[in-house]
Order: structure tokens, then C-alpha cells, then sequence
């Protein structure tokens, strides 16, 4: 089961088996996975609690009323995880109200009625699983307003072969969970593309003590720090439609026409280059010019002036 390095472990179970495999996940423990990141990966969410923090035990009639109000933000958390992974059921059976709402609301958002649900895997065990000629391979499961899905069966006497073939590439297999958290919750965008076939030689010691440092993390990825972004954001906080507005107009017409003018003066395009009164910023293939305190300063002395000198532009 460990080989399958699962993105998140889900369970409705209060014991802690789970961590005991899963040694380098992170637990998320009753109302608490319904904040942060959508399962983040390398976690292990327990929804109805567990016996480590009794205080987040579901155990009423009452306590289950309050969870199922509040199990269509698990269901659209788990969708996110579901549009990007394999979802293997293990341990329940189909008649379990936890499977069945889970699957009902997957069902809702999918709005395809009485289509396959591709890639969820219902593991079914049977003694004599062995003996059979033909096995089925689709489950048709009961939910709720008398409605079902169809997903697809996995019947077996023996779930090791099941773990193998779920099994990550070898060259995921010895990336540490809690250094995959580290990554992403210093990130604020992940861009996936296609996991490379060939083996990876990576020194993840060398990448752990990275990620103890912050500006060392940055440097690793040849980025910026948060400290020099900050920085630019507060030296530079307008945009064109900022500026624009600030000096009286509806948009950012205003401004561009002030720099027109300035341009006409003196040659000078202050759009062209990084400057006091500029800087541009790149993010992915777009670039936005973000305008500082003293281009709003020239622009209005341009303004009231009706023409632009140069030594205005000159740094002071």
C-alpha cells in the first residue's frame, strides 16, 4: 500500500492504522479539511475524526446531522482531486451512506447520467475471487434521490497485486511526502506538465535543507523573493487604469494620453524601460507595467502644465 504513494488518503475511521503506513503524511483531522488547500498532497483526512483528538470525534445522531450539512464542501474540495486522480475505494462497502453521498455529489457535478465514472475504482473482496472464470468489471452503485452510478469493479481474493498496480513510477517513489508539502505550500500556483518517464537522480537532502530557508527556496527555482516582490509592489503600486483614475480620469485613457505627451516632448517613452516612474512585470507569456508615486507626480505636473520639460524626468 505504501508503494501506491497516494496525492491524499481519505477515511471515515477513527484509529490510527493509516499513520503507521503513511509515517511521512501529514493528518488533517475533522473541520480542519475543510480549510486550506484542496488536498494538499501527502495528507491523510479524517472526516469523522480520530481517537488522537477526542473532541473531533463524530459519534451522535447530532454529530453526524451537523457533518452531512456540511459534506457538500467535502465533496467539492474532494472534486478537485478527483479531476486530476485515480480514486481507489478500499474498505467500504456500497451500501456505506459515506461512499454513496460522495459519489452522489460527484455524480451531480458530472451531469452525465448513467455514464461510467472512468476513474474510480471500487475494490470488492471475494474469497473465491481466484476460482472464478469471469469477473464483472462495473459496479452499479445506489445513491441518493434513487439515482446510481456506475464505476468500476475491482474484484479480488488478494489486494496486493491491486497496491502494485496502482503503484507510482519508480522515479516519484523515493520523493518524501512532506518535502512535495513544503514545495506547494510555498507556491502560490502549480503549473503540472507530464511526469518525466526516465529515472530521476535528485538529491532530496540537498532540496529538504533548501526548503528550511526561504530566500534559499527561491533561489533554488531562480525566482524572486517575497521579500523583493513585496518590495516592487509597494514602490510601483498602480496600474495604468490606477494611475488614470487617480489623476482624475474615468480609465486609463488619461494617463496614456499624459505619456503621449511627454513622449511628443521630450522623446522620451516612459513605458520603454524600467525606471522611478515604471517597472514592467512578467507573469507566464503577459506583461503589465505597475507606475510609482513620482510617475504620478510628473504626470500631474504634465497635466496642469499642458507640455512635459526634461529635466522633469531627470532623477531628483
Amino acid at each position: 500500500m505504501q508503494a501506491i504513494k497516494p496525492h491524499a488518503v481519505l477515511t471515515t475511521n477513527y484509529d490510527t492504522l493509516l499513520e503507521s503506513i503513511f509515517s511521512d503524511h501529514a493528518v488533517v483531522i475533522g473541520q480542519s479539511a475543510l480549510k486550506g488547500m484542496p488536498f494538499a498532497v501527502g495528507e491523510i483526512f479524517k472526516f469523522h475524526g480520530c481517537v488522537n483528538d477526542i473532541e473531533q470525534i463524530i459519534l451522535t445522531s447530532e454529530d453526524y446531522e451537523t457533518f452531512y450539512k456540511k459534506k457538500k464542501f467535502i465533496a467539492a474540495r474532494l472534486l478537485s482531486l478527483f479531476n486530476e486522480h485515480p480514486m481507489l475505494i478500499v474498505g467500504y462497502g456500497a451500501n456505506d451512506p459515506n461512499v454513496q453521498a460522495i459519489l452522489s455529489d460527484i455524480d451531480e457535478a458530472l451531469a452525465l447520467p448513467g455514464s461510467l465514472i472512468e476513474n474510480i475504482y471500487f475494490v470488492e473482496y471475494d474469497a473465491e475471487a481466484e476460482a472464478k472464470t469471469s469477473l464483472p468489471i462495473e459496479k452499479l452503485i445506489q445513491i441518493e434521490d434513487n439515482r446510481s452510478v456506475r464505476v468500476k469493479l475491482v474484484v479480488t481474493s488478494d489486494l496486493e497485486w491491486v497496491f502494485k498496480a496502482f503503484k507510482s513510477p519508480d522515479n516519484l517513489n523515493s520523493i518524501p511526502p512532506s518535502i512535495m508539502r513544503a514545495i506547494l505550500a510555498r507556491s502560490y500556483e502549480l503549473v503540472r506538465s507530464d511526469i518525466p518517464r526516465t529515472k530521476l537522480d535528485v538529491d532530496f537532502d540537498f532540496l529538504e535543507r533548501k526548503l528550511e530557508n526561504q530566500d534559499e527556496f527561491a533561489q533554488l527555482f531562480g525566482i524572486t523573493t517575497v521579500n523583493d516582490a513585496s518590495t516592487i509592489s509597494a514602490k510601483f503600486p498602480y496600474s495604468i487604469t490606477e494611475l488614470g483614475k487617480k489623476l482624475g480620469g474615468n480609465s486609463w485613457h488619461l494617463a496614456d494620453k499624459l505619456m503621449k505627451m511627454i513622449k511628443a516632448d521630450t522623446g522620451v517613452d516612459i513605458k520603454e524601460s524600467d525606471s522611478r516612474f515604471q517597472h514592467m512585470v512578467k507573469v507566464n507569456n503577459s506583461k503589465f507595467h505597475k507606475y510609482s508615486d513620482d510617475a504620478f507626480d510628473l504626470l500631474k505636473k504634465v497635466q496642469a502644465a499642458g507640455h512635459c520639460e526634461t529635466e522633469w524626468l531627470e532623477d531628483t
